[in-house]
This record gives C-alpha cells, sequence and structure tokens, in this order.
C-alpha cells in the first residue's frame, strides 16, 4: 500500500468514527436528560458556536487540542505570536472550563511573549491582553476557581506592580491612565460612585452608570465589591489607579468565594504583601506628558496603610493567644514591620502615631521590642546603617533622602518635607560624629550635598518638567542659573 493510500485509510477511519460517535449523542443526551445529568458549563444562553461544534466532537476534541498546543509551541519558537493567539482563542472555545488553559496562555503571553518585543508600547499589549483574558471569558466560564484569581493577582502584583520587567514604569502609567479615563478624574471612589447612582441628580446618575459598566467590562470590577473593599479595616485607603490595589481587589475576590485549600492561602498571602508594599510605594502622583517628557507616574510610601496592617498583626496575635499556638514567624515578621513602619511614619511627619502603635507592639510582644520608643528603634536602625555602608553607599543614602524632600516640598506636603530634611541632617551628623574619617573621604559638607541634589533635580531632569517647574516656583527659581 502507498504511502497515499494510507493517508486515505486512516482519513476514511476518523470520518467512520466521527459518524459513529454522532451517531449515538442523541441516545447520550436522552440518558442525561432522564437522569437529571449534565456537564458543567453547557448550559450557557450565549455560547460561541465553536463551543457547540467542540461539544459535538466527542474524544476526537482532546486529539484536535493536543495538536493545537503543539502548533502553538512550534509558533513560539518561530516567533509568529499573533497566529499563537488565535491558536489560543480556538483552544478556550474547545476548552472553555479548563481553568489552567486561561491561565497560561495569559501568564504566556504577558511574561514569555511581550519580553520577545522591545520595551515600549507593544510589550503592553501583550500583557494588556493576557488579562483580558482572564477577566473576560476565563472568569466567564470559570467564575469559581481560584486559580484565575490568583494569575490575575499575581500579575498585577508582580508584572505591572514590580519591578522586574524594563517597562514596568509604563505598565503602572497605563493602568493609572485607564482608571483616570473610566472615573473622569485622578481619583475613584467606588462609594462615591454608588452615592451618584443613587442620587436624584440625572446628570451624576448617567456618569455613574457609565463607570460602573467601565470598569466592568473594561476590567472586570465589580462597582459593590470595590465599596466593600474601601470600608474594610485591615486594607487602609485604595488608590485604585495602583496596581497592588487591584491585586488586593482580585485576590480578595477569590478568598470570598470561601475555597479553601493550597489556592487559598496565596490568595492570603498575596493581599497581604500587596499591602505591605502599598506602605512602602502606596502614594500614586501622575505626571501628564509635556513637550518635554511623556506621561508617567512616582510612587512613594503611604504611611496611611501602617495602622490597617499593625491591626492585621494584632489580629494574628490574638487568634495565636487564643488558640494557644506559638509562630515564630509571624513574630519575626512583626518585627521586621515595626522597624519599616517606624521609619516611614515617622519620616512622613507622623512620630505620635510610630509610637502609638510601637508601645502596642511592645505590650503584645515585649520580647520582640525590648526599645524604649519608636524613635529608639529607628535610631537602632540608623546607626546599623551608618556602621555598614561606606562613603558613597553612605552619601548615596542621604542624597536619595533630601531628593524625597525636595519632592515632596514641590508637592506642597510641608510637613513630610520638612521632616526629611531634618532626617537627613540628623543622619548626617550622627555619622560625623561617629567616624570622623566620612568626612575626609566625602570632601564636601552637608550644605554642599543638598546644593548638589538641588543642581541635579534641575539641570539633570530627575524630576519630571511638571514637578520641576513646581519645585522652581516654591524655591522662587527664576532663571536656570547653575
Amino acid at each position: 500500500m502507498t504511502r497515499g493510500q494510507h493517508a486515505w485509510s486512516w482519513w476514511l477511519l476518523f470520518f467512520i468514527l466521527l459518524y459513529f460517535s454522532e451517531s449515538i449523542r442523541g441516545f447520550i443526551d436522552q440518558v442525561r436528560e432522564d437522569h437529571n445529568l449534565s456537564v458543567q458549563g453547557e448550559q450557557i444562553d450565549d455560547a460561541p458556536p465553536e463551543l457547540n461544534v467542540a461539544l459535538g466532537m466527542g474524544v476526537f476534541r482532546s486529539v484536535i487540542i493536543d495538536f493545537l498546543w503543539m502548533r502553538a509551541s512550534k509558533l513560539q519558537r518561530e516567533k509568529r505570536f499573533y497566529e499563537i493567539v488565535q491558536l489560543y482563542d480556538l483552544i478556550g472555545k474547545l476548552q472553555p472550563y479548563n481553568a489552567k488553559v486561561w491561565a497560561y496562555s495569559a501568564w504566556n503571553m504577558s511574561y514569555n511573549i511581550s519580553v520577545s518585543f522591545p520595551p515600549g508600547e507593544e510589550r503592553w499589549r501583550w500583557v494588556q491582553n493576557g488579562l483580558e483574558r482572564l477577566t473576560g471569558p476565563g472568569l466567564r466560564y470559570n467564575p469559581e476557581n481560584l486559580a484565575i484569581y490568583k494569575e490575575i493577582a499575581w500579575i498585577f502584583t508582580h508584572k505591572i506592580g514590580g519591578n522586574t520587567d524594563d517597562s514596568h514604569l509604563l505598565y503602572k502609567t497605563k493602568i493609572c491612565e485607564w482608571v483616570q479615563d473610566i472615573a473622569g478624574s485622578d481619583q475613584l471612589s467606588a462609594k462615591q460612585v454608588i452615592a451618584d447612582y443613587e442620587s436624584n441628580d440625572p446628570v451624576r446618575k448617567e456618569r455613574a452608570i457609565e463607570i460602573e459598566k467601565r470598569l466592568f467590562y473594561e476590567l472586570g470590577l465589580e462597582l459593590g465589591f470595590m465599596a466593600k473593599l474601601e470600608d474594610h479595616p485591615l486594607l487602609g485607603p485604595l488608590d485604585w489607579r495602583n496596581p497592588k490595589t487591584l491585586a488586593i481587589y482580585w485576590a480578595q475576590r477569590g478568598l470570598l468565594l470561601g475555597n479553601y485549600g493550597s489556592r487559598s492561602v496565596d490568595l492570603q498571602r498575596l493581599t497581604y504583601q500587596a499591602q505591605q508594599h502599598m506602605l512602602r510605594q502606596g502614594t500614586t502622583v501622575y505626571l501628564p506628558s509635556s513637550k518635554e517628557a511623556p506621561s508617567g507616574v512616582v510612587v512613594w510610601p503611604d504611611y496611611r496603610h501602617a495602622k490597617p496592617i499593625h491591626r492585621y498583626f494584632q489580629h494574628q496575635l490574638k487568634v495565636f493567644k487564643k488558640e494557644k499556638a506559638v509562630d515564630t514567624g509571624v513574630k519575626s515578621a512583626y518585627r521586621h514591620f515595626m522597624v519599616e513602619a517606624v521609619r516611614i511614619l515617622i519620616l512622613s511627619g507622623q512620630e505620635k502615631l510610630a509610637e502609638t502603635i510601637f508601645q502596642e507592639a511592645k505590650i503584645s510582644l515585649p520580647e520582640n521590642f525590648t526599645e524604649n520608643s519608636a524613635r529608639h528603634l529607628m535610631n537602632l536602625t540608623i546607626d546599623e546603617q551608618i556602621t555598614s555602608l561606606g562613603p558613597e553607599q553612605f552619601s548615596a543614602m542621604v542624597s536619595s533622602t533630601l531628593m524625597r524632600h525636595y519632592w515632596w516640598l514641590a508637592q506642597g506636603d510641608s510637613k513630610r518635607s520638612q521632616s526629611l530634611l531634618v532626617h537627613s541632617t540628623q543622619i548626617w551628623n550622627k555619622s560625623m560624629e561617629k567616624n570622623s574619617t566620612q568626612l575626609r573621604k566625602i570632601n564636601r559638607s552637608f550644605k554642599e550635598l543638598k546644593e548638589s541634589v538641588l543642581k541635579d533635580i534641575i539641570n539633570r531632569k530627575l524630576f519630571h518638567p511638571v514637578m520641576i517647574a513646581k519645585l522652581k516656583a516654591v524655591l522662587d527659581i527664576k532663571t536656570d542659573e547653575k
């Protein structure tokens, strides 16, 4: 038998088996109906026609799916990425209720395929497409699968909210602009949108309806659940323009299902990690485009998250005490958090709040907090830094603090700006007292370092042009003279 005859024989067998499987489909459907049986998810009113075709393929569907996956792998090796999207769409329609299909394809697009392109807009489109696969059809067919929620939260917290990708600042800017465009302002309050929706003002009501629709269809966000999170006592203020806030949303949405297991633990961990990150970088400042620079965002610490996280630790300690359990990991994490929170609070001009939560922590865990006060704890941390840093590293640390001082000065936050200036002065003086050789190696005074940082900000354009203009106005710098 020739090679061509072999091929025709296989095709003939294929069609015979396909006809046989279809001929008994009616019998199977009747048995299902008689015994009140159904296949998960088959009863969807607006199911795509491809799904009905797939369900009619019977056992041959798996053969076709395997072929499509192999084809997708080959196309990726050949860097034919746009053809892969079409295959992923088809595979998703053939396996709509397999959450791993949506999670993998979204991850592959957001991570592997995106970095095959140079940093820029093209990368963002792949990340965005990956997210939309999950928040759209992925959740539509798998609304109770924790793997989908975990993958969405992970992309927001790591790919977009992290800094491992060269384009992470662009991703953050795109998310910020996306939410601002929906809200029509710099900030979005779900509770305010609901209030507008329930008002008698037709203009406010119409606008609220539009915002609710766009939030759901573009980002997959439900307004009512957003409002609940805004009132959550352990989450703190939520800026919906920040990807970490969106990570918290999706993790909490998954936990709302009440499914327990490893995925649930992962979602709890993602929530807490995102919350701690909000303490470090929860303040989002949007900088619009200008003739000199494109639009962008800058993130700074947000001390308002310190108290909710502190309450979380207090709650956990009470649970452990009630159950007579000891968790050294939580105690260690609490100590680590307190060191960071005290520093951020004091540098934000919130020393009173820092002292309050420190004393509460000291009462709960006296063996973990032997310092007398929040300031004492911070000074010990500073001493460790001074001892461990060389002249160049120390100078860079002080310069960074001074740069933040100038930033908040330009922002009009005099309290925070002054706290940073006082702190940088104190650590400079303390270092010179502890190690007189530092001054000789750095070879400049604090005043000279401060002036140098300001010149660098203006001359090297280390801030966005909008912020440089504000800084010049505050300092009454009328020319560009060095």
